[in-house]
């Protein structure tokens, strides 16, 4: 294989853009970083899976990705927890609206946000299937454990006992146990005769 021969480009910076507003001019950055990417998908995704109802995870995280972007990609100050930027003003307003159509990779990062979020759905569904195989495994042990402290020891009460342990270490060899895959039979090949 014939080496390629490289080559060294320089990548222009691109230019904050100028969006007019009142008797100030907002500087709009073109373009979402990787880094400011990170930050803000972190800050989304603990936002919507904290611990308070839907609709006030679904705000803070909307909100918080709002102002995220307002202090990392444009020249407007967001304030601080005593005096915070009026950010109803700055939806109502359209200027929310002008500086988003000036970002260029704007719905590619909606986009990683969607995925992120339907991964974390994921994550949290299966932690919360295998949580419930071994909680329901937990309170069998322990119905079984209780039973056990309360029995008297003759022969028939032993034998229901173990056929009880078996029944329950049964059950979670099947629950642990990894699928068994259906084997696949090759056929078998015909043999031709050579003419």
């Amino acid at each position: 294989m014939d080496k390629i021969e490289k080559i060294n480009i320089k990548m222009e910076k691109e230019n904050w853009v100028k969006i007019p507003f009142g008797d100030s001019v907002v500087l709009v950055n073109p373009y979402i970083s990787l880094p400011s990417k990170v930050v803000l998908l972190k800050n989304y995704i603990d936002a919507l899976f904290d611990f308070s109802t839907i609709a006030e995870r679904y705000i803070n995280a909307e909100y918080g990705l709002i102002v995220g972007l307002i202090d990392l990609c444009t020249n407007i100050n967001i304030g601080d927890k005593d005096n915070p930027i009026d950010l109803d003003g700055l939806i109502s307003s359209g200027l929310w609206n002008e500086i988003v159509s000036h970002i260029k990779n704007y719905d590619d990062f909606r986009r990683y946000i969607r995925e992120v979020v339907d991964m974390k759905r994921e994550e949290l569904a299966l932690e919360k299937s295998v949580s419930g195989v071994f909680e329901q495994l937990f309170l069998k042990v322990g119905e079984f454990l209780n039973k056990v402290n309360s029995l008297d020891i003759s022969e028939k009460t032993v034998q229901e006992t173990v056929s009880k342990l078996q029944t329950v270490v049964g059950d979670l060899n099947a629950t642990l146990r990894p699928a068994e895959l259906p084997t696949i039979e090759k056929p078998a090949r015909k043999k031709h005769a050579i003419k």
